[in-house]
């Protein structure tokens, strides 16, 4: 017997732990679901989660196969979320074990979708190859730019949707993110300009030498354009070395905090994906190496500048009619090897029109977002 109750959503663990990017997807989707009166369950693994989803853990080679079993047993609907990984850029490998599991799911089944996915120019042709054949599988771009890929290479209509970080809740709920949001309040009431600024793993191999030197002086040339400046740092991914932000944030910070300690605040403390969107919204602008931090800030209306990487920027800025603003840089963005000093200052003068200009579409982008489910 293979048929379940209706309305029972099992979510595929998009990577491993660490990055408050599929930290934010799966609360919000999660959420979404279970709002709607439906149960959700996420499998092998999950980050901490506030929706009250049930998670089927598994470790080891054993374990992952024994959690993932329980968790498409449990379901009705079998849901990937492809954000940046379903088309093999990262590894290939991981993408296919994935869509391999929905391939399960439908043989038992199940009804089956990949919701909110980016695609970039240089997808796996594994990954092409599987896409093509799985004419039973839904698959959803989480922007336009994406969607033209996707059906240029998959030679299939896909429909369009946004990414379900959009759908997140922001909450300052740990003490590192109140305090964080307070500085920020405070700062402001001063009459203070105030940046979240973001450095990841992503941004560094960019630089000149791998180093926190050119972005730090890029945030230290901000500061000193205006006393009346101040920038909260925000790791958005807690995974080791360069393949997360703690380390190098921590660099930026210690590069930093000689000149500009009365203008620098450093969360003291673990984030959440909901803290991180909390702290977006109490901030001015956004300086960030992690898609998911812009999705944070345009989600809060907050103008972000991204360090852009996988051509995954370009479609997310197009649903707000800012892919030629100037807020995507590349690394070498001012010729200097000080990235984008001039279009930091842009979108510091521009923050109030940028503001509206992205309140005025987000209504838009959220029901994209929710679209992830409809039909399903």
């Amino acid at each position: 017997m293979t048929a379940q109750p209706s309305g029972s959503f099992g979510f595929v663990s998009p990577t491993g732990p660490g990055s408050l990017g599929d930290q934010a997807m799966l609360d919000a989707a999660t959420a979404h679901a279970i709002a709607a009166g439906h149960r959700a369950a996420v499998f092998p693994h999950a980050p901490a989660l506030r929706s009250g989803a049930r998670v089927f853990h598994g470790r080891g080679r054993l374990g992952v196969a024994a959690a993932t079993a329980r968790g498409l047993w449990a379901a009705s609907h079998a849901v990937y979320i492809g954000a940046d990984v379903l088309d093999g850029v990262y590894y290939a490998k991981s993408s296919l074990k994935r869509l391999n599991t929905l391939r399960a799911a439908h043989l038992l089944g199940r009804r089956t979708r990949v919701m909110g996915s980016s695609w970039s120019t240089t997808p796996a042709p594994e990954v092409i190859a599987f896409l093509k054949a799985a004419s039973w599988l839904e698959i959803l771009a989480r922007d336009p730019v994406s969607r033209g890929r996707m059906e240029a290479d998959l030679g299939r209509e896909v429909r369009l949707a946004a990414d379900l970080g959009f759908l997140l809740r922001p909450e300052a709920k740990s003490p590192a993110a109140q305090a964080a949001t307070g500085w920020a309040a405070a700062r402001k009431t001063a009459g203070a300009t105030v940046l979240a600024a973001n450095l990841s793993g992503h941004t560094i191999r960019t630089l000149p030498g791998a180093s926190v030197a050119p972005f730090a002086g890029l945030i230290a040339r901000w500061l000193e354009a205006d006393p009346a400046r101040g920038v909260v740092i925000v790791p958005h991914d807690t995974r080791p070395g360069l393949g997360g932000d703690l380390g190098v944030c921590a660099d930026l910070a210690a590069a930093l905090k000689d000149r500009f300690a009365d203008r620098l605040h450093v969360p003291l403390g673990p984030l959440d994906a909901w803290d991180a969107k909390a702290i977006a919204g109490a901030v001015d602008l956004v300086l960030t190496g992690r898609m998911h931090f812009a999705i944070a800030a345009l989600g809060q209306g907050t103008p972000p500048v991204s360090f852009v990487y996988q051509g995954k920027f370009e479609g997310l800025m197009q649903h707000f009619g800012l892919e030629s603003e100037g807020l995507m840089l590349a690394s070498d963005a001012d010729g200097t090897g000080a990235p984008g000093s001039a279009a930091l200052e842009a979108a510091t003068a521009r923050a109030a029109d940028l503001r509206r200009r992205i309140e005025t579409a987000l209504p838009r982008v959220v029901a994209l977002a929710r679209s992830n489910f409809e039909g399903f």
